[in-house]
């Protein structure tokens, strides 16, 4: 959950060139994927499924950038660079889930990797990582991609502080 005005969103796993709402009777309507491969499969999603076609299904979600400059400011972290210290996250499912956290941007080629938690289909409390990272936003990736795995990440808690060592990183452009 983020609380501020912010987008929630997730990258998008299917390779299709069809999709569609078909109407399965009554007021239920139903999405159908294409594949338009030579098998011409047609698919539909199921939370019960957990591999497609006995291949791991690449399942993942990706944070909004913590933090949004204005609440930054307002939690007293200046408005330039942070220390990510420390991250909580409520993660239940089963099989193993892989936690990266992208500083920057969620495109960022170069991921911090976290470590993979055994998952547990009820929460014996928060999974708590240390991270020590600095940079001017952090988007958190949860993931799984092994057959018979799934998971529900319904927290995340990102301990912030000011970068100790610098609140800039500096450039020589317009130096004087």
């Amino acid at each position: 959950m983020s609380p501020e005005p912010a987008r929630k969103w997730s990258f998008w796993n299917i390779a299709c060139p069809y999709a569609d709402l078909v109407s399965r009777g009554g007021e239920e309507w139903q999405e159908f994927f294409c594949t338009g491969y030579q098998n011409s499969k047609v698919y539909q999603l199921s939370a019960a499924e957990l591999d497609d076609d006995g291949n791991a299904i690449n399942s993942f979600w990706v944070s909004y950038g913590f933090v949004k400059p204005e609440m930054a400011d307002a939690k007293g972290l200046g408005l330039f660079r942070m220390e990510l210290d420390y991250l909580t996250m409520l993660l239940t499912g089963n099989g193993s889930v892989l936690t990266q956290v992208y500083p920057e941007s969620p495109t960022n080629p170069l991921p911090y990797q976290l470590g993979q938690d055994s998952l547990q289909a009820f929460s014996q409390g928060d999974t708590e990582v240390a991270v020590n990272i600095t940079g001017n936003r952090f988007f958190v990736r949860v993931g799984t991609n092994a057959i018979g795995s799934s998971f529900r990440c319904s927290k995340i808690v990102a301990a912030l502080t000011k970068d100790a060592w610098s609140e800039v990183r500096g450039s020589a452009v317009g130096a004087a």
